[in-house]
């Protein structure tokens, strides 16, 4: 028993002596209680997670839980798997949680695999690395549904991708044999985005049998051979959305072809080139977005002529409105000349009778403009509105963009297209 102590009084050698061992004395006691809290805790710890709703969860409701975090994160499912042993079970027993692995970070040719066996038959969406070896996939070719590569290089040759619906070629630098995407390598193939130009080459067997999958988004390059016409005219009937990139003045296709889009209903034209024409006429009896990147003055008129039916509009630079006989919405990106859009409309009030709103991005001042605006209201019979956005409200099903598979492994969709 610790006896009492006076502290106001100096200590004596024999109060010094028998404090310390006080001081061991307590010490002790302490470390034994911690111990004891250390020991409840870990009581407490077991009783409540035996009795958490979690361990009552049935089969199926895990299991979706863990593919969604798989989802979140590739590498969930290697520390799900060493919880505990229900839940060991339980993510070996989810084959589609093993199928998100990106192989941007997964740089081990084991773990890629171990993640390809875990997956059974489930699809995968990959992003291959340009520092990463194709063989790499050749054990699930079959169980591809999106793909995107930096080129078709060695080790894909005579393969098949019979579920691969997305084709992303994302290097603008190395040709492409049209061989390549031909339908019976290709069948299911529904979108394709292609930086590369096109050659003429044609195995001799396929001259005359050459055809693409009946694809209904396509992104091409427009070059100066004109293998990327035959990957357009393939798919015109049944394409829905396209994107044109022109980076080279120099095509010489006199008279420029015409084809009809009898089902296309976005249309986007980048024109690189000061001046520059498109190398071809459409016609799309159903077009309901268009969007055009070009340098054009106000003078000259959309690269695209076929605009009767556009309802939803996106410039760059300052448009000739002539064209719109539907339009509704116009998206003026950049810093496109939103007086000289107004002056027009004052100009000529029969032109757009449908437009009730101008949209623009938020760095644009408003301020300069807002009279302009009011002059044409109190003018016209109609109000025309104008706002500014963060992002571009091109909420179009069938947009380009609007489908994309990132490197993340997910597919999703993207309604809210940014500024570019």
């Amino acid at each position: 028993m610790r006896h009492p102590i006076d502290t106001n009084l100096v200590p004596t050698t024999e109060d010094i002596e028998n404090s310390k061992y006080a001081i061991e004395e307590i010490e002790g006691e302490i470390r034994d209680l911690k111990a004891r809290l250390s020991q409840l805790r870990r009581e407490l710890d077991t009783h409540k997670a035996w009795i958490a709703p979690i361990r009552r969860l049935p089969f199926d409701i895990l299991s979706y839980i863990f593919e969604y975090c798989s989802k979140q994160d590739w590498r969930s499912p290697l520390s799900i798997a060493a919880v505990s042993q229900v839940w060991r079970e339980t993510i070996l027993g989810s084959p589609r949680a093993w199928s998100y692995v990106d192989l941007r970070e997964c740089h081990s040719d084991d773990l890629t695999s171990l993640f390809f066996q875990r997956s059974g038959q489930y699809l995968f969406h990959v992003y291959l690395p340009d520092n990463r070896p194709f063989k790499t996939l050749l054990s699930i070719v079959d169980r591809l549904e999106c793909l995107s590569i930096s080129a078709f290089i060695s080790g894909m040759g005579g393969l098949s991708f019979p579920n691969v619906k997305r084709l992303s070629v994302r290097d603008g630098d190395t040709p492409i044999d049209l061989d390549a995407i031909n339908s019976s390598r290709f069948p299911v193939l529904r979108q394709l985005a292609c930086a590369s130009d096109f050659t003429n080459d044609l195995h001799p067997l396929h001259e005359g049998s050459w055809s693409i999958a009946p694809l209904e988004i396509l992104s091409i390059a427009v070059a100066p051979q004109s293998s990327w016409l035959k990957v357009i005219q393939g798919c015109s009937r049944s394409i829905k959305s396209l994107k044109i990139d022109c980076y080279i003045s120099e095509i010489s296709l006199q008279p420029p072809p015409r084809l009809t889009f009898p089902a296309l209903e976005y249309l986007e034209i980048v024109m690189k080139m000061l001046g520059g024409e498109l190398p071809l006429a459409l016609s799309t009896p159903h077009l309901e977005v268009y969007e055009e990147h070009s340098q054009n003055t106000l003078d000259t008129c959309p690269l695209h002529q076929d605009l009767r039916t556009v309802k939803q509009a996106r410039f760059y630079q300052t448009p000739n409105l002539t064209s719109f006989a539907q339009l509704c919405i116009l998206q003026l990106g950049g810093w496109s000349g939103i007086d000289a859009v107004v002056s027009q409309l004052l100009t000529d009030p029969s032109l757009c009778p449908e437009l009730d709103l101008i949209q623009v991005p938020r760095f644009l001042s408003l301020k300069n403009h807002i009279s302009t605006l009011d002059n044409l209201n109190k003018e016209g019979v109609r109000h025309i509105s104008i706002e500014t956005i963060p992002v571009w409200a091109m909420c179009h099903p069938n947009a380009v963009n609007a489908y994309r598979c990132g490197p993340d492994a997910v597919c999703f969709t993207d309604l809210a297209n940014q500024w570019g």
